[in-house]
């Protein structure tokens, strides 16, 4: 039995040393799975950090791109309101000319029309009409009103030089030299 046993114990040496070679081979392999996939989950991980700091830089950006339009659009808001008041205060001391300073305004824009003539009728304002009368500047004065400034008819024509009129068109303008004058 004893060439039983050698040969026994020989295969079970080879077996042994195969087994320890397979066992030495998976656990390479696991090894090299293993780094594969850390390796995977490395680069995977990195991606998606990357993506992160770049959504977060995107996001970060369009926030204050958003903060400096708002920004923006406060300062022009409170301009606006600014050139508003401006020009609410202008329409109040127009409106409260004296009488000098009416007529001036008045003369001021029956020399503007093209062609006077005897048909120029004036439209005063009520407080004006009534301590003027019925004549301004040789002109027949209307028995109409305006709320301020004047107008004026020639025949079929009508030349509306109320202030709030005036304002509104002149208010481009006006707020342009408003601004430059007060942000300067």
């Amino acid at each position: 039995m004893s060439h039983l046993d050698n040969l026994m114990k020989e295969i079970m040496q080879q077996a042994t040393k195969e087994a320890e070679e397979l066992l030495e081979k998976a656990k390479l392999e696991s090894l090299k799975a293993s780094e594969i996939e850390e390796a995977k989950a490395e680069k995977r991980s990195k991606e998606i950090l990357q993506k992160a700091e770049i959504e977060g830089i995107a996001q970060k950006e369009k926030i204050i791109s958003n903060a400096k339009l708002k920004a923006r659009d406060m300062v022009l808001f409170a301009k606006q309101e600014i050139v508003s008041n401006v020009l609410n205060r202008v329409l109040e001391k127009l409106k409260h000319f004296d009488e000098k300073q009416y007529l001036c305004f008045v003369e001021s824009r029956i020399k503007q029309v093209k062609e006077p003539d005897d048909t120029i009728e004036v439209l005063l304002t009520k407080e004006m009409k009534q301590k003027i009368g019925n004549k301004v500047f040789g002109y027949q004065v209307s028995e109409e009103t305006v709320a301020s400034g004047c107008s004026i008819k020639v025949g079929e024509l009508f030349y509306n030089n109320e202030f709030t009129t005036l304002l509104d068109f002149y208010k481009e303008d006006l707020e342009k030299e408003i601004l430059e004058k007060i942000f300067v």
